[in-house]
């Protein structure tokens, strides 16, 4: 199954091609540059077809897209390294199961001692 980014790559829904948003500028500049240099050399770069410019084209925008998806890996990549860094390495209390208070037995209802009523324990703590 296709993640949500896969999906936006496949359906052109990134900021490149027909855009109204996100990096519209740069584009538009991007465009009306390459266009001055086929007026320069229409003989060369104009026309139908594959030209040296168009090849060219494609390299630039295939270049746009690499950079946006490894800065999309790489700021995914921190946000979960800062999620956690500052998530308390934290696991589920063994003699409560996570609900914070003893279920069974002569203490059924009472707040479990191991973990002091919060259902975790820290990660590193023993039985």
């Amino acid at each position: 199954m296709a993640t949500i980014l896969e999906k936006a790559f496949s359906d052109d829904l990134l900021p490149f091609g027909a855009i109204s948003g996100g990096y519209a500028r740069e584009w538009a500049a991007y465009k009306q540059a390459l266009q001055r240099v086929e007026a320069m050399f229409p003989d060369q770069f104009g026309g139908p077809g594959i030209t040296p410019l168009s090849t060219m084209d494609e390299a630039a925008v295939a270049l746009c897209l690499a950079a946006w998806r490894a800065g999309t890996a790489v700021g995914d990549a921190f946000a979960r390294a800062e999620e956690a860094l500052h998530s308390p390495p934290e696991r589920v209390c063994d003699h409560c199961d996570g609900y914070g208070k003893v279920r069974r037995g002569e203490y059924k209802g009472q707040r479990c001692i191991a973990c002091r009523g919060r259902g975790v324990v820290p990660a590193g703590e023993t039985d």
